[in-house]
């Protein structure tokens, strides 16, 4: 199973920012997948949803085996007196926009070219929980994110944005191990500049603006600390230039 892009929390607050009134889901099951596309198009489409129109891709497959497809659709649709809008893909550069494209992207560490397919920053969000605190000795307290539902990107230092209290905030954000002290565990931490607040146990946001850097071991904790204060610049200048953009979007930063 491909690691999800978004949550479905996410993905709700989407939709209704797109104007979407009513959202249902429909939970797989074993019983589900075994229905014939003219069962699940009877049984789901029109007994339990009325739908009155559908609009899909061109490669769209259903029912059991996936051996419905866009025709098979199409019939049904017609006989239910169903209007059915069949869309084109989406393409980018001469290549099809997909989820598949974008967590390809994100795996290499391109948040800068995923975000432009996606049409606004990449998203994670996890619960903040206390970490080594090397962070604070260095002078950049960090939020260690856990349980994270959705796809990390690569490992990496990123520039990003955070939500905190309701307001964005700059952040620096680190993915991968720590080979200055020897520590090959993936960490994924967020250096928020100038806040001093408690975060633990709360949920965090944060959005990716661009790339800064690949993850290194350095001579010296010195060197390190050097590095970071110019990472942590970076990330400043890369969020204000990007203000604009994410200021837009609706105040839960959806």
């Amino acid at each position: 199973m491909p690691a999800k892009l978004t949550t479905l929390a996410r993905r709700a607050a989407l939709l209704a920012e797109l104007g979407v009134d009513v959202l249902v889901v429909c939970k797989t099951t074993a019983e589900m997948l075994q229905r014939s596309p003219d069962e699940f198009f009877q049984q789901v489409l029109v007994d339990a949803l009325a739908a009155r129109a559908m609009v899909e891709g061109p490669n769209f497959l259903f029912g059991r085996d996936r051996s419905g497809t866009i025709d098979t659709l199409a019939r049904l649709c017609h006989s239910a007196n169903m209007t059915l809008d069949v869309v084109p893909p989406l393409e980018d550069r001469g290549e099809v926009v997909s989820s598949s494209r974008v967590r390809h992207l994100l795996q290499g560490g391109d948040v800068d070219g995923a975000n432009r397919l996606l049409s606004r920053p990449y998203r994670v969000e996890g619960v903040v929980r206390s970490g080594a605190k090397r962070g604070r000795q260095l002078g950049f307290p960090t939020a260690n994110l856990h349980e994270i539902a959705t796809l990390i990107p690569g490992a990496g230092v990123y520039a990003g944005a955070a939500t905190v209290q309701g307001q964005l905030r700059a952040a620096a954000i680190h993915i991968g191990p720590n080979p200055t002290f020897s520590e090959p565990q993936l960490k994924v931490e967020v250096h928020l500049p100038e806040w001093s607040g408690d975060l633990y146990d709360s949920i965090l946001a944060v959005d990716f603006v661009s790339r800064l850097r690949d993850i290194h071991p350095f001579a010296s904790v010195a060197a390190l600390a050097a590095q970071l204060s110019h990472d942590v610049a970076e990330a400043r200048l890369r969020f204000e230039r990007a203000l604009p953009a994410l200021s837009s979007r609706s105040p839960h930063g959806a």
